[in-house]
């Protein structure tokens, strides 16, 4: 069981990827997205970047499917970046719905 995390520029983006994610059950129950702030330096000067971050909770086995599936997405430009993290314990009636309300690996 891992946590996708997803990172988008723009808001259309993130609900369309959140819309992908449910529809085809790489996402368990919900996507959750969060407008976040980031600073970055550019010649010098402190640039602030709003972006969106999906996190959505799945099956590790589902990692590749899901990197494929942004890849025919988006283009290059615009391919959001994506990561995991393990989620190391959940309680048994979760970790039971994720098994059973994702696509079977």
């Amino acid at each position: 069981m891992i946590t996708a995390h997803i990172i988008v520029n723009h808001e259309e983006q993130a609900r369309e990827i959140a819309r992908w994610l449910l529809q085809e059950r790489f996402a368990f129950d919900s996507v959750d997205v969060d407008e976040q702030e980031s600073f970055t330096l550019i010649n010098g000067a402190l640039i602030k970047r709003v972006s969106w971050k999906l996190q959505a909770r799945t099956k590790a086995m589902l990692f590749e499917r899901i990197d494929k599936g942004l890849h025919e997405l988006f283009s290059f430009e615009s391919l959001p970046f994506f990561y995991c993290t393990p989620i190391v314990q959940m309680n048994a009636e979760m970790s039971r719905r994720l098994r059973d309300e994702t696509l079977p690996t």
